[in-house]
């Protein structure tokens, strides 16, 4: 039976620790009931000058580092509303799932992490409580968001093509040679390449992940026949 991740790679662990160090004083990393914890003050940067600080608790999953981290604002100051980007259960929605193999991919440092999801998150919450818009734009939210992302990498609009796009890269068979799903009778690497890229950089399984959210939303919000 495998153990937890820290006992297994304890070498990143460390380098976990390290990078909340260089990242700032105010986080610390602990050992809690066999969940890693990061609890403090996350500050918010722009050119250098701090510009807010929002109270934080960070769980590591089982799965780190395939999985995300789960991030919570304990200090009130963020609502549990999906306009704020936070589920019901007080949980952050830094990134879709979906976007981890492009802005969180396994192997990169968790530094990265902090300065980038993690810090842009709380920017756009700053400015957006100061009246403004989100800086880096915004998916919508639930499997719309979802949808949005593909159609963002495939360079699809039609929700048919891109779950056959999907579906062929959750199956692991996707081919830039072979004629593209949309029906335009170009080759899928000339037509939509995108679903090239996403096929190899996004696990299969990941793949088939996303497909059945956006499957059992799509059948939830159809009339009966």
């Amino acid at each position: 039976m495998k153990g937890p991740w820290y006992r297994q790679r304890p070498a990143l662990l460390q380098q976990v620790q390290e990078d909340v160090e260089t990242f700032c004083s105010t986080l610390h990393v602990s050992l809690e009931r066999e969940v890693v914890r990061i609890r403090g003050t996350f500050p918010v940067r722009h050119v250098g000058e701090e510009l807010d600080r929002y109270a934080i608790v960070l769980e590591f999953p089982g799965d780190y580092p395939d999985g995300l981290p789960i991030v919570r604002e304990v200090g009130g100051r963020i609502p549990w509303t999906a306009d704020h980007h936070v589920y019901t259960n007080g949980v952050a929605c830094v990134l879709l799932p979906e976007q981890l193999w492009w802005s969180f991919p396994p192997g990169t440092r968790f530094l990265e992490y902090l300065k980038g999801p993690l810090h842009n998150y709380f920017l756009g919450q700053s400015a957006v409580a100061a009246g403004g818009t989100w800086p880096f734009g915004e998916h919508r939210h639930g499997p719309n968001g979802v949808i949005d992302f593909y159609a963002e990498q495939f360079g699809a609009k039609e929700l048919q093509v891109i779950v056959r796009l999907l579906e062929l890269v959750a199956e692991g068979r996707l081919k830039g040679h072979w004629s593209c799903p949309c029906g335009s009778g170009n080759k899928i690497r000339n037509c939509h390449p995108g679903a090239i890229a996403v096929a190899r950089k996004m696990p299969a399984w990941a793949a088939r992940r996303s497909l059945d959210w956006i499957l059992a939303a799509v059948k939830s919000i159809r009339p009966p026949a």
